[in-house]
C-alpha cells in the first residue's frame, strides 16, 4: 500500500480526501471475499456505502496511475507491445446500465449481457500483460458495430493524451474483430 499511497500524492491533481478514499477503497477490494459492489465494501471497510457511491462519481486517472505502478516492474530492455480485446460478462435483469447483446467467445454466439474492453501493455519477454484501462462498452443501437469501434478508438486516443512515465509502444495487437477498415485506418492515422 505504501507503493500505491506514494503514487497517489505525486498526482497533482487529486485532493488529500480522494487519496484517502483511494487507499480505502483499494484496502477494501482487496480484503473482499464475494461480489465488489458499494454494499460490500462498506462492509470491510470504515466508510458508508453512499460515500463510495459518490466518489465514483469523480474522474480518477487510471492510465497514470497503473502505468506510474508498471514503471515499478518495467525493463527498458525488453519487448513490449499494447493488446487491446473486450471480454463477455453474461447478465441478467433490467435495470443494469450497459445491458445489451454482445458477443460470447465461449458459447460462440451472442449473448445478453455486459462487455469490458481492455488496454494492456504486454511485457513480450517475460509473458506478462499490465492493464492500463479498462472500460464498459456502451450497448450498440440496432446491429451496427460502429459505436463500439468508436468506444475503442476512444481508448486508444486516451492513452495518447494521457502523460505516462513510461515509453508506450506502438506495437498494437488485436484480435479478428478489429480488422475493419475503419479501425485500422485510424490505428495507422494514431500512430500504431
Amino acid at each position: 500500500m505504501k507503493l500505491a499511497e506514494n503514487i497517489l500524492n505525486q498526482m497533482n491533481h487529486l485532493r488529500k480526501s480522494h487519496i484517502q478514499f483511494m487507499l480505502i477503497l483499494f484496502k477494501a477490494a482487496l480484503s473482499l471475499t464475494g461480489r465488489i459492489n458499494f454494499l460490500n465494501l462498506s462492509r470491510y471497510s470504515q466508510l458508508n456505502e453512499k460515500t463510495y457511491s459518490r466518489n465514483f462519481r469523480r474522474y480518477f486517472n487510471f492510465i497514470q496511475f497503473n502505468s506510474s505502478l508498471i514503471e515499478t516492474v518495467y525493463h527498458h530492455q525488453n519487448e513490449y507491445l499494447l493488446a487491446l480485446d473486450a471480454s463477455f460478462i453474461p447478465k441478467s435483469g433490467k435495470a443494469t446500465y450497459g445491458l445489451g447483446t454482445f458477443w460470447n467467445g465461449v458459447q460462440h454466439r451472442p449473448g445478453r449481457g455486459l462487455e469490458i474492453s481492455s488496454l494492456a501493455l504486454v511485457d513480450v519477454t517475460y509473458k506478462t500483460a499490465y492493464t492500463l484501462t479498462a472500460g464498459q462498452v456502451p450497448p450498440v443501437q440496432r446491429s451496427s458495430e460502429e459505436n463500439t469501434l468508436d468506444f475503442f478508438l476512444g481508448q486508444l486516443r486516451t492513452l495518447q493524451q494521457v502523460k505516462t512515465p513510461i515509453a508506450l509502444p506502438k506495437l498494437l495487437a488485436v484480435d479478428g474483430f478489429y480488422t475493419k477498415k475503419r479501425f485500422i485506418d485510424s490505428s495507422l492515422d494514431a500512430g500504431y
